[in-house]
């Protein structure tokens, strides 16, 4: 019994916590913003490139090629495009000295996630997301 106890708190304890928050004041240059928390990421999540659009943000690794053996090359570009319309809810939350912003549409799906050790900065990409998806609106 004292096992299963015992087992059921470390498992609890490995969890992440979730932090409410909700979007506050709009921010002036949400496009820089963006950019800087993407980039900001640990090197193994850190993207190669970030465009930011008035309808969505792009992101990724670049183009990957693989040699078949036939003399032939496949490549795939390898990225995340993220539209603000398609963004239902923004979570933030805390794993040890992380904190994880995730993404999700109407329909719960996970869209992107970013991870970031700057509690500040995951709250700034959330603010920074809310108000392109408010200028989506008044468009």
């Amino acid at each position: 019994m004292r096992r299963m106890i015992a087992g059921l708190a470390f498992a609890l304890a490995a969890c992440a916590q979730q932090l409410p928050y909700v979007a506050h004041a709009p921010v002036n240059d949400p496009n820089s913003v963006i950019q800087q928390v993407l980039m900001e990421q640990e090197q193994d999540r850190r993207p190669e490139f970030v465009d930011t659009q008035p309808e969505y943000v792009e992101y990724g690794k670049g183009t990957t090629g693989r040699y078949n053996g036939f003399g032939t090359t496949r490549s795939k570009h390898e990225v995340t495009r993220l539209y603000y319309r398609s963004i239902k809810e923004s979570n933030l939350y805390q794993k040890r000295k992380h904190f994880i912003v995730q993404f999700r549409n109407a329909q719960d799906n996970l869209l992107a996630t970013v991870v970031t050790d700057d509690g500040d900065a995951a709250r700034r990409l959330i603010d920074a997301v809310a108000t392109m998806q408010s200028r989506q609106a008044t468009q």
